[in-house]
């Protein structure tokens, strides 16, 4: 019964790196065999990702352990980076640009030598306006929010993300 759960496990991962979608994982391990590129991951309970030697998991839009704890153990490489705010519109006033989203929040463990890089999202880019100021831009986000243990030779670099730029404003004519 346990080898069936781990495959049916396994075969969800590798779903979701097809797909490219959203992912909710509810404890369990889930096992990276070849490298994968996943969408957003919201985690609810404790979850072991195991990647394997020479594999590379990658999450665009950022890994939210909204309970529980994320252990990931090697001795591969999880790649995660923040969702990236959105632009300003172009207006008479100039829109604001969002924030970016954190790529790490929630408690995660790191260790069995994996190796974790974790990007901030950048913030989003402010509009174009008319004779006024343009918009502005928004706050990059930090890498991780959360708690962080890192055992057994394991490595976690966090880049927190750049913020955006302002809106340019036109001439009043």
């Amino acid at each position: 019964m346990i080898q069936i759960k781990k495959t049916i496990l396994t075969l969800a991962l590798l779903l979701t790196a097809a797909t490219g979608a959203r992912a909710a994982w509810t404890g369990g391990t889930y096992t990276a065999t070849a490298n994968e590129n996943l969408g957003a991951i919201t985690v609810n309970g404790d979850a072991t990702l195991t990647i394997n030697s020479d594999v590379t998991v990658t999450v665009t839009g950022g890994i939210n352990v909204a309970s529980g704890t994320l252990t990931v153990t090697g001795p591969g490489t999880l790649v995660v980076t923040g969702a990236k705010g959105n632009n300003g519109a172009s207006s008479w006033e100039g829109g604001n640009g969002s924030n970016g989203g954190v790529a790490i929040s929630g408690n995660i463990i790191v260790q069995g030598g994996a190796t974790v890089k974790a990007t901030g999202g950048n913030g989003g880019n402010g509009g174009a306006s008319g004779p006024e100021n343009g918009g502005h831009g928004a706050n990059g986000a930090a890498a991780i929010s959360g708690n962080v243990t890192v055992l057994g030779g394991a490595t976690v670099k966090a880049t927190g993300g750049n913020g955006g730029n302002g809106g340019n404003s036109g001439d009043e004519t």
